[in-house]
């Protein structure tokens, strides 16, 4: 594990012991089974092309192409004039609206401290001024490296198995729009979003070290360890209320919505599902949601 159980080591261990506790928080592939039902499984992906991360299993690929059906979170990534298309419907999900503007949201103080911190990539808060800060957040959260990777051609791991499905002619289904994911952005508070802009900022420098703890602990199946450790690596920025409001809005409710939109599928059986690996432990995850459907899920282990 890189800097952070090094630079935390009790944090860290605190931390090992509660995700220990968490329903499901280990493993990455999982079997769905309801009798007189075809076999399904669960895969939980990270949103990187790191070759590390999009280079899946050969166990994976090759449940992914034996399958029927496959379910991605939104099939909107495959068609690159989706953002247009939100733009013309609600660009309020994506542009500050009328007079308002990025800046407006933040002190001088603040803006000072955003423009100094924005350079040090080359970057200014007059290029991002008509972004909604949700946006913002996330063109800041990816790490110089992914960038390389996404400059290089390299896809991400969601999108490197959608695409592998689009060519075997399987049936490709997406349980939200992007639309809705932006949606569920917005529906968190302002103050929300002003914090974790700031947050994002003040660690411009470390983003590369963020991702890569979490890649580590995405490799190795701990994903009941990867919203802790996020939340223990933002020091200054979101408390512990906005988490709980990140995860009520942005994982568990999607969550449901995810498994209801699914069910069908499942029922059916022969499915393959790749989502993003947060969505899997806890009380609320997919597989304690399927479990409640009826379903027998049991974690298989990676070779």
């Amino acid at each position: 594990m890189p800097d952070f159980t090094k630079k935390h080591p009790d944090t860290y261990q605190k931390l090992q012991s509660e995700a220990e506790k968490t329903p499901n928080h280990s493993g990455l592939l999982w079997k769905v089974t309801k009798p007189d039902v075809k076999t399904s499984y669960l895969f939980g992906t990270m949103h990187l092309s790191d070759p590390r991360i999009s280079n899946a299993p050969a166990q994976v690929l090759e449940l992914l192409d034996k399958s029927e059906t496959v379910i991605i979170e939104t099939t909107d990534v495959l068609d690159p004039p989706f953002i247009n298309k939100i733009l013309s419907n609600q660009p309020d999900l994506i542009q500050m609206q009328g007079n308002d503007t990025l800046s407006k949201l933040f002190s001088d103080e603040e803006q000072l401290e955003i423009r100094q911190q924005l350079s040090k990539r080359n970057l200014s808060l007059a290029a991002f001024d008509k972004l909604q800060p949700w946006i913002v957040t996330n063109l800041l959260s990816i790490p110089q490296c992914e960038s390389v990777h996404q400059a290089q051609g390299k896809v991400a791991l969601d999108m490197m198995l959608a695409k592998r499905a689009q060519e075997q002619d399987k049936d490709l289904v997406g349980l939200e729009t992007a639309a809705e994911q932006l949606e569920a952005m917005k529906a968190l508070p302002m103050e929300f979003h002003h914090k974790g802009l700031l947050a994002s900022v003040r660690s411009i420098e470390e983003i590369d070290d963020f991702m890569e703890t979490l890649t580590h602990l995405y490799l190795e199946g701990r994903i009941g360890l990867m919203a802790p450790v996020l939340q223990a690596l933002d020091e200054d920025g979101l408390n512990d209320e906005d988490y709980q409001k990140f995860e009520e809005i942005m994982i568990n409710k999607r969550n449901h919505n995810m498994v209801e939109r699914g069910l069908t599928f499942f029922n059916h059986g022969d499915v393959f599902m790749a989502v993003g690996a947060l969505h899997l432990p806890g009380e609320d995850g997919l597989v304690e949601l399927l479990r409640a459907q009826g379903f027998t899920v049991e974690n298989v282990s990676l070779n």
